[in-house]
């Protein structure tokens, strides 16, 4: 964990995976190789493991500031198009509101676990944060990628596991929210409220 905050990666534990993250993407993780903890680098299982064969059995700080900085360029904002910034949006909008809370109108986040692992890298799943608001309310922070109408549904589950009596922000782009989870976020007992990202 000390290499992977060294190379400035934002450190990540989710179920029980430490990763390293670059604007919300993943580019390396620490994997249990015959009960030995190795630092793997890579975006993907798959680059993760070319870079082994390429790279060796042991992953230094000056491979992993390289892969930082290449991944760094191509995920800050106005960047062109490439693939590494059409991975994680979700996860990208939580690392920069995560940076800067009062975005959201926060005096405070931090990145938690969802209540559902992600199953993989390249398809997008909701993240999760916690945070206060100025009145120091505790605020669950919902960060979706798309059009996702099981969006509601998971964000008041985090609400339940991380805070129960607190408020529900669901961040994604405006064009995503269609009428149908607004009319889902109303019926909860305490409703959801949308942000736009």
């Amino acid at each position: 964990m000390s290499m992977l905050s060294e190379a400035g990666t934002e450190v990540v534990i989710e179920h029980g995976v430490v990763a390293g993250e670059v604007l919300g993407l993943e580019v390396a993780r620490v994997v249990d190789e015959d009960g030995v903890a190795k630092l793997r680098i890579g975006v993907g299982a798959h680059d993760r493991e070319m870079f082994k064969m390429l790279h060796g059995d042991v992953s230094t700080i000056e491979q992993l500031q390289k892969v930082v900085n290449t991944v760094r360029k191509h995920r800050d904002v106005g960047a062109p198009t490439h693939p590494l910034n059409l991975l994680a949006v979700e996860r990208a909008a939580r690392s920069r509101a995560v940076m800067a809370p009062q975005s959201l109108g926060l005096v405070s986040l931090k990145p938690v676990e969802p209540p559902v692992a992600r199953p993989n890298l390249k398809d997008a799943w909701p993240c999760c944060a916690i945070g206060t608001d100025a009145d120091g309310t505790p605020t669950v922070v919902v960060f979706v990628s798309g059009v996702d109408l099981e969006a509601v549904p998971f964000a008041a589950d985090a609400r339940d596991r991380l805070a129960p009596a607190g408020r529900l922000l669901i961040v994604t782009q405006q064009r995503n929210v269609v009428p149908l989870q607004k009319q889902i976020a109303e019926l909860l007992a305490q409703p959801a409220e949308f942000l736009s990202a």
